[in-house]
């Protein structure tokens, strides 16, 4: 295309929908209003004209007319720097205006003035992944369960560590594979790996949802269902945890995480089950709404259960966030000698195998673990069955 020195950014990036040899012209500009307010300044428009059509977006920008410069469409410029920071908000709209024109004719759909103003009002970026991402991920935030949020704003961060900017022309099959490696470079477990593609996954099915273009295909994106191992802690592992939890010379702070995951220990509640209770809710037999799946369970307290709540008054009074206690837990464990791979859920894989390992029912277990599906729950009884397994060379030892 060739530009003569009268053609604006504005006419290059109007909109052509060749395979119909059609035109459709869409302008932007931005104006005045020609009321003064009381303050003597005047509020900022955007007009946009397309097909005999017209649109007027009123902006949160007031400039006195005095200083505004109609043909550049900016507040003229002061040595003070004064309106250094109004004109960079315009600059920075004119970039959103560009990326949206940009994006429809590179992906040859009509840029009508109604998809437009829906775009320019939806502030979401059509040519960068992870700002996408990031806008639909903090539309999601009030229907999002915290856990959920949490995951999914995980998975961005890994992938702002991978690259900066991720642009929706760039992804595709290889582009998939390097964000895999990049992952397993940083040492997640091939489970947690198919995990963060399931919510990329989520994203690009979003964004091919708003129209956007790129060349990967969605249905070679395939997560597979991995399901990660259940690292349990052996009695004599969770009677070492007690042991220090009882012990005068713990410090406070690390008795009431040890309290907190001792409690799950005998109970099977997950964490964010842990962080909504409250203590006066809890008693000998009480009932709780699960965070995950919405399940109503009732926990019959343990003796040690009790005891724990005992010795540390603390408990569901004191608050402390899920990734400073998951980081505190592993240093307890390694405190008083244990070597497995630890966290807060470990203490609910810990209950459920340990209560198998003493002769309870599967059947009960599910109730007890909000399982909806008895299959999750035959998982522990696997495990179990494998160290029976182990076991049986004992019958050896008889004579």
């Amino acid at each position: 295309m060739d530009i003569s020195p009268r053609t604006t950014l504005r006419q290059v990036y109007d909109t052509r929908h060749d395979t119909k040899k059609m035109f459709v012209s869409l302008t932007t500009k931005f104006t005045l209003r020609s009321y003064i307010l009381k303050d003597g300044t005047s509020q900022v428009y955007l007009h946009i004209h397309s097909a005999g059509e017209r649109e007027r977006l009123a902006l949160d920008l007031y400039i006195k007319k005095a200083d505004w410069n109609t043909n550049k469409q900016r507040a003229r410029d002061r040595k003070d720097g004064k309106y250094d920071d109004f004109n960079l908000v315009l600059d920075n709209l004119h970039a959103s205006i560009t990326e949206i024109k940009t994006q429809f004719r590179l992906s040859k759909n009509t840029l009508t003035l109604k998809k437009f103003v829906h775009e320019f009002k939806s502030d979401f970026s059509r040519l960068d992944f992870l700002a996408f991402f990031l806008t639909s991920l903090k539309s999601e935030k009030k229907i999002l369960k915290p856990g959920s949020y949490n995951r999914n704003m995980s998975v961005y961060h890994k992938l702002t560590e991978f690259k900066k900017q991720i642009y929706f022309s760039d992804i595709d099959s290889r582009m998939i594979n390097e964000i895999r490696n990049h992952l397993t470079k940083i040492g997640n477990a091939k489970s947690t790996i198919e995990s963060n593609f399931s919510v990329i996954r989520k994203y690009l099915r979003l964004a091919k949802r708003y129209g956007i273009h790129f060349p990967l295909d969605l249905a070679d994106l395939k997560v597979k269902n991995i399901r990660g191992n259940r690292v349990s802690l052996q009695p004599i592992s969770i009677k070492k945890l007690y042991d220090y939890f009882e012990s005068s010379f713990i410090p406070d702070e690390r008795r009431l995480i040890c309290g907190y995951f001792l409690f799950s220990c005998f109970t099977g509640l997950r964490i964010g089950d842990l962080q909504q209770l409250e203590r006066h809710q809890i008693s000998s037999s009480f009932k709780i709404i699960t965070r995950k799946n919405q399940k109503s369970i009732t926990i019959n307290l343990t003796e040690k259960a009790k005891h724990i709540l005992e010795i540390e008054p603390r408990l569901f009074n004191d608050r402390l966030t899920d990734q400073y206690m998951n980081r505190e837990i592993k240093k307890i464990a390694v405190s008083v000698g244990i070597k497995d791979k630890i966290s807060f859920h470990v203490a609910r894989h810990s209950f459920a195998t340990n209560y198998l390992r003493m002769g309870g029912n599967v059947v009960y277990l599910k109730k007890l673990l909000g399982h909806s599906d008895i299959k999750t729950t035959m998982i522990y009884e696997s495990i179990t069955s494998e160290e029976a397994n182990k076991e049986i060379h004992l019958l050896d030892d008889m004579f």
